[in-house]
């Protein structure tokens, strides 16, 4: 009886393991990825959040926030300012090990009068000569009495007529970030953290 001889396999036939392989490798690569962009979207709605919420004098204060790559970026761009875009936030590096870890951003304020916009610590107010405030995006402006000595920001009494300016709601950061309108479904499923340049970090 005639041997059969065996079909020749195929040089370009692909092997099932080579297709596993190479398959699993894309989607990894490819969900990496998407977290990248929703992370990095999510930091510049945030950014312009905090911008529209937060107070305006000279509008300095609003143009400082910055978000850092912590586990590290493949890019460092320089924020130019409200309103944020993706191009104000790194790019997170995919073969990162630590791409999991809880926190991925960092939203900072880069401005040296941080604590005072964001009504963390008390100050002297004085307004300057001449100067105008450009006022918040979303509280304008208002006037009003301001007591006597340190105080926060936003204390002001606009009920009683006086040199006193806010240009945003009294205690506008914290109620932000531990109130409703950050959820914390997000807050966890993004896992930012908020701190103040000087100030270390403010625990979510």
């Amino acid at each position: 009886m005639p041997r059969r001889s065996k079909p020749k396999k195929s040089k370009n036939a692909p092997t099932q393991r080579g297709r596993v392989k190479g398959g699993w490798s894309k989607v990894a690569d490819n969900i990496k990825q998407r977290f990248n962009e929703a992370a990095r979207e999510a930091a510049v709605a945030i950014m312009n959040d905090l911008a529209r919420k937060g107070p305006a004098f000279s509008g300095d204060f609003r143009d400082s926030w910055q978000a850092i790559a912590v586990t590290g970026g493949t890019t460092s761009p320089t924020p130019t300012g409200y309103p944020y875009t993706l191009s104000d936030v790194p790019e997170l590096n995919l073969r990162s090990k630590t791409l999991n870890t809880v926190r991925i951003f960092e939203i900072v304020n880069t401005s040296p009068y941080a604590l005072y916009a964001m009504d963390i610590i008390p100050g002297t107010w004085r307004k300057p000569k001449g100067a105008q405030p450009i006022g918040g995006i979303e509280f304008g402006v208002k006037t009003g009495k301001r007591k006597f000595g340190e105080s926060f920001r936003g204390e002001i009494d606009t009920t009683e007529e006086g040199e006193g300016v806010s240009t945003a709601k009294a205690d506008w950061y914290e109620n932000y970030i531990r109130g409703g309108e950050l959820s914390k479904e997000f807050k966890r499923a993004v896992g930012f953290a908020f701190r103040s340049a000087g100030n270390g970090n403010i625990k979510l």
